[in-house]
């Protein structure tokens, strides 16, 4: 069954009234809450990872006075915490395990590296360098890791004299344990996914001036499309405010992003699995209440619930294609 997590009483990473600690469980066919479990005391829950085929959650948690960031681990049977992983920073946010369920990596915002995890030791055993991070994928074979770097700071983090970091997602080679490559983006990436498919899809946080706000005004986000396997840039769409959340269909074949400050899902059909041979055109819809209860992808798999309606046309083969909202 699926999840959520309550984060913070209101407010966001480094700036909320108070952490929270419940995890949701949700019957996705009645759209009813089963259970809320209480993870008390971990707190702030960010990231969930569900190993299936080991009945396995993994739940990242931030860190207090007394220990670090860790992982929490649930059985999903019982749905109750058998253990915890610490992976020494202080706010791990995103994690995600390989096929084999041994090995875990998490993100950890404004620490400096990636953590990695022996799932079955239970224990962290290495940290990988990267200037901050946001979100994170793992390849199906387990041999790269894709990090959304550098860390999304809203308070004018400074990055000494070398300057700030360009926008992208790292590529760590996991046997080497280092970044060996950047998948470069204009913009800030949080969210992160590679699909059964080899795309790396990254959301990008894009802001436009404003006389009245420091940091600028949220302006339309944009989700951008690369090979897992060269690194190409092959396409992207323009998305709602603030893309968070992306993920695909087992198959590979369906896109889905949410965008936080816009409130808006849209879901796209990606073309041929064989190679990129562009986008099919796909036009989405995803309505709040009423409308997102019985739309459905075309997978058959119903898109992330949302406010008002997006509306995305994806260039195919033919070119052209525009993200509209109706």
């Amino acid at each position: 069954m699926p999840g959520g997590t309550a984060v913070f009483e209101t407010g966001f990473y480094h700036a909320n009234s108070g952490r929270r600690s419940e995890l949701t469980v949700i019957d996705p066919d009645t759209r009813r809450i089963v259970e809320v479990v209480d993870l008390a005391p971990e707190h702030a829950p960010h990231g969930l990872t569900l190993d299936a085929a080991r009945g396995l959650l993994y739940v990242s948690v931030e860190g207090g006075p007394d220990r670090s960031g860790g992982v929490v681990v649930i059985d999903t049977a019982t749905r109750r915490p058998i253990g915890r992983i610490d992976t020494g920073a202080p706010g791990p946010h995103w994690f995600v395990v390989d096929a084999t369920g041994t090995t875990g990596y998490a993100s950890n915002k404004e620490a400096p590296f990636v953590s990695v995890v022996d799932l079955r030791l239970g224990k962290l055993t290495d940290r990988i360098e990267v200037p901050g991070s946001e979100g994170i994928a793992v390849s199906p074979d387990g041999s790269r890791v894709f990090v959304a770097a550098p860390y999304g700071s809203f308070a004018g983090r400074e990055y000494g004299a070398g300057g700030r970091p360009a926008n992208g997602v790292r590529i760590i080679d996991t046997a080497r344990a280092e970044v060996t490559a950047t998948l470069a983006t204009e913009g800030l990436v949080f969210p992160v996914h590679h699909t059964a498919t080899g795309r790396v899809l990254a959301g990008e946080l894009r802001m436009a001036p404003d006389p009245g706000a420091p940091l600028g005004r949220h302006a339309p986000g944009r989700l951008t499309v690369f090979s897992g396997e060269g690194g190409e840039r092959l396409g992207g769409i323009e998305v709602g405010l603030f893309p968070l959340t992306v993920t695909s269909s087992p198959d590979g074949r369906t896109g889905y992003v949410a965008c936080v400050v816009s409130s808006t899902g849209t879901w796209w059909t990606l073309s041929r699995c064989a190679g990129w041979d562009g986008w099919r055109s796909a036009c989405a819809t995803v309505r709040e209440r009423t409308a997102s209860r019985t739309s459905r992808g075309p997978d058959g798999a119903r898109p992330p619930a949302a406010s008002g309606i997006r509306r995305a046309l994806l260039p195919d083969a033919a070119g052209g294609g525009s993200c509209r909202i109706a």
